[in-house]
């Protein structure tokens, strides 16, 4: 009998799977921003869909949620309303009879209501997190933003990727008002009263 030497088949897919694995690793290292834009982006929804559930637990129980002609965010200041973001120009004036509201560092990611949202979320078993997600830049242009009125509200995020912005994207097709940014909640009108 004459043997012919071949690769067999387990070879020839750990051959492969090697370099698959190498051309992810090469397109991480040359494509690194993407991928953190990317990766920010997916963190950025995942929070408000997060704290969008959380919300609507407390409006299930009754309970507030935030005042109307507030832009809450998710950027600390010493400033009650945002004047060292607002002075360095990193955000904009809103209309009259608006202003923004920032928490202290210290307590800006607190879930008792002293946090950048204004709702307690320790109460009767509402305590889905232990601290209030930040947007993962969370320096301007990119916080998270909240709006509400009543027992309506609004969560908003600027995304990164530039694949996740416009009128075919997530932030174009998420039932908002603005193709440019991520909106959720139960009325997603509120941020069109005073844009960010």
């Amino acid at each position: 009998m004459i043997r012919t030497k071949s690769f067999t088949l387990i070879e020839i897919i750990i051959v492969l799977t090697i370099i698959a694995a190498l051309i992810g690793v090469l397109i991480l290292v040359l494509n690194p921003q993407n991928t953190l834009r990317a990766s920010n982006d997916l963190k950025r929804q995942s929070d408000l869909k997060n704290l969008n559930l959380a919300i609507s637990l407390v409006l299930a129980k009754g309970f507030g949620v935030g005042s109307p002609n507030i832009v809450y965010t998710s950027l600390p200041d010493s400033s009650a309303t945002c004047s060292t973001w607002i002075s360095q120009g990193l955000l904009s004036n809103l209309p009259s009879g608006w202003v923004y509201h920032c928490s202290a560092s210290t307590t800006y990611q607190n879930i008792d209501g002293t946090g950048w949202l204004p709702i307690n979320f320790r109460g009767d078993g509402l305590n889905s997190f232990n601290i209030l997600p930040i947007d993962p830049t969370n320096n301007p242009p990119y916080y998270y933003t909240y709006y509400a009125s009543s027992s309506q509200y609004e969560l908003i995020a600027l995304f990164q990727d530039p694949n996740n912005i416009g009128p075919n994207s997530i932030s174009g097709t998420d039932g908002g008002l603005s193709s440019t940014y991520y909106e959720i909640g139960n009325n997603l009108t509120l941020s069109e009263q005073a844009p960010r």
